[in-house]
């Protein structure tokens, strides 16, 4: 009983405890901000018709339909005027995070953004909205350090080292969205015969809808298996630590792959990618400092 206990406590330090490099953090802090101040520019135009009484869903209905407890600071802010300064003030916040400037203040904003947008539009939420809210709280709770932000400039240039219980908490989630993808995908009978990509190709969804695809159909079948195939594999490379590059790559192909064939799920790749900078290990920064700081200088 006590060795199982031991075990436990060491797996729990291992796991949360042991220290990593606090620019991962930064990284992460970076690239989260600015994919999240992308999608809020995207939302801007439409922001009356997500968010007021007179665009898609009267503010009571969500709120009569929500599963959960309803949190959102636009049942307080319903007007026009109002919705407006909160994107601007949110977005500002990001700006913040992203140069390390009072970064828990504006992460603790950037959280509370995604948490209302969420919950006050369920009909125009997007995958990658949602996995923009997990990592909202993620940032929140994580280590910041002084790494990357523009507040260390004045302050000495050392590297510290900080809990990785944030990057363990980050990995892991980055695993359950793609372990489940898996799952729910297992689900439909389209998946499983190998017919989703002809018929996602056929639908309004693909950039370039059309009969040209049904040729190709025994090609995409094979598709349709690599890209569940791909999706499984790629947590489980990215954690083990000789395999994180190509971790890396059959992502990037992955969704670089979905979204050059669908329409508007850009986004969707650059959240996708900002979330392998969780996978980020010591000395990895350090690396790719050096290469950049090879290069030779233009002419």
């Amino acid at each position: 009983m006590a060795s199982l206990r031991q075990s436990i406590l060491r797996l729990q330090n291992t796991l949360l405890w042991v220290c990593e490099d606090e620019r991962i953090y930064a990284a992460v802090r970076i690239g989260f901000a600015l994919v999240a101040f992308a999608n809020l520019v995207l939302l801007w135009p439409d922001r009356l018709v997500f968010l007021s009484n007179r665009g898609l869903v009267d503010q009571g209905v969500t709120i009569a339909h929500h599963p959960w407890i309803y949190l959102s600071v636009f049942q307080w802010i319903e007007n026009p005027a109002g919705i407006t300064s909160v994107l601007i003030f949110s977005g500002f916040c990001m700006l913040l995070l992203a140069l390390g400037i009072l970064p828990r203040a504006a992460a603790l904003v950037v959280f509370l953004w995604h948490l209302s947008f969420v919950a006050r539009a369920p009909l125009v939420v997007t995958g990658w909205d949602q996995v923009l809210q997990a990592f909202s709280f993620l940032v929140l709770i994580s280590p910041m350090g002084r790494a990357w932000s523009l507040v260390s400039s004045w302050r000495p240039a050392v590297v510290a080292m900080v809990p990785r219980y944030g990057l363990t908490l980050m990995r892991l989630q980055v695993a359950v969205i793609y372990l489940q993808t898996v799952l729910l995908k297992l689900g439909s009978p389209y998946w499983r015969n190998g017919e989703f990509m002809t018929y996602y190709l056929l639908s309004h969804n693909s950039r370039r809808p059309g009969n040209w695809v049904l040729p190709y159909e025994g090609q995409l079948g094979l598709v349709t298996f690599v890209a569940l195939l791909a999706e499984c594999a790629i947590p489980f490379l990215l954690f083990a630590g000789r395999t994180r590059f190509w971790g890396f790559l059959l992502g990037f192909l992955l969704h670089g792959g979905i979204s050059l064939v669908s329409r508007n799920l850009e986004m969707f790749f650059a959240t996708m990618l900002m979330t392998y900078l969780a996978f980020l290990r010591d000395g990895d920064v350090e690396k790719i400092g050096q290469w950049f700081r090879s290069k030779p200088a233009p002419e």
